[in-house]
């Protein structure tokens, strides 16, 4: 399956490796080694009970083993299915985005906060889920969920309209936006990244001749970022994808947000 990691080496079967080797070095030394008479006068029922003691041990060990492997079999299960649940929630929020000529920046601001909480929750059950076929069908709903709902809504946020309801004189941002395409084209930018650095140069425009009231702060965006496009944390969620997560492609408009506010996410991105 793509989406599924191949299974490491197993240590769990080094122990009964070597239980078996053990065993057949005490045959072995049975068979060839030259005890005392005195060692043979051991009575049959000895031998029985010690075999007995081992083969009790032996059982309490496979019940205690198995009692311990259902355990961790129904904690997957619980975990798995929060997994799917927090992915539901994150297509409902999805949704919650208004796009093209209702964009707004609060509501951009109250979206990529609640993604971002859900996505903590998220990274955190979905490293406590064991490697193996669970784990792959998780992949494969967060992907769903990113592809066909989540980077949907990103294109389709517009930064006419945001700066319209705050107020925004009309016609400075045509004229803004004229500058900034220019600026695009004679700095020969890849038609993907053209969105964002066409925002980018508008909101930073803005800001510097401060006509922008609205802020955006770090908290706003960062797990929002940290969680759905670095990759420490995007690499295992899309594995079997041969896609790369780069906001300014995918989610132009809060790409050049967080530029534009000068919101440093890689330099406070934990290890992994």
């Amino acid at each position: 399956m793509i989406y599924e990691k191949k299974e490491e080496t197993n240590s769990k079967y080094i122990f009964g490796v070597a239980l078996l080797a053990c065993v057949l070095i005490v045959e072995l030394f049975y068979l060839y080694a030259d005890f005392s008479k005195e060692f043979w006068g051991i009575k049959f029922v000895d031998v029985a009970n010690i075999i007995a003691q081992f083969a009790t041990a032996g059982a309490f060990y496979l019940g205690f083993h198995q009692y311990h492997r259902n355990k961790k079999v129904e904690r997957q299960v619980v975990i798995v299915s929060e997994c799917k649940n927090l992915i539901l929630k994150m297509v409902a929020v999805s949704k919650e985005f208004n796009v093209g000529q209702e964009t707004s920046f609060s509501n951009i601001k109250y979206c990529c906060t609640k993604l971002g909480n859900l996505g903590s929750d998220f990274d955190v059950l979905f490293t406590a889920v064991d490697e193996g076929i669970q784990k792959a069908i998780v992949r494969m709903h967060w992907q769903e969920m990113y592809f066909n709902e989540l980077l949907h809504v990103m294109q389709g946020l517009e930064l006419g309209p945001a700066l319209s309801a705050t107020g925004d004189n009309r016609s400075y941002y045509l004229l803004a936006l004229e500058a900034a395409r220019k600026k695009a084209k004679d700095e020969h930018v890849w038609e993907a990244f053209r969105k964002y650095h066409t925002s980018k140069t508008i909101l930073t425009d803005y800001i510097s001749a401060g006509l922008l009231a609205f802020k955006f702060d770090f908290a706003d965006v960062y797990m929002f970022f940290l969680f759905f496009f670095e990759s420490k944390h995007t690499n295992d969620y899309m594995y079997g994808s041969m896609s790369r997560l780069d906001a300014r492609a995918r989610a132009p408009m809060i790409a050049a947000i967080k530029d534009a506010y000068n919101i440093d996410i890689e330099k406070f991105t934990p290890n992994k």
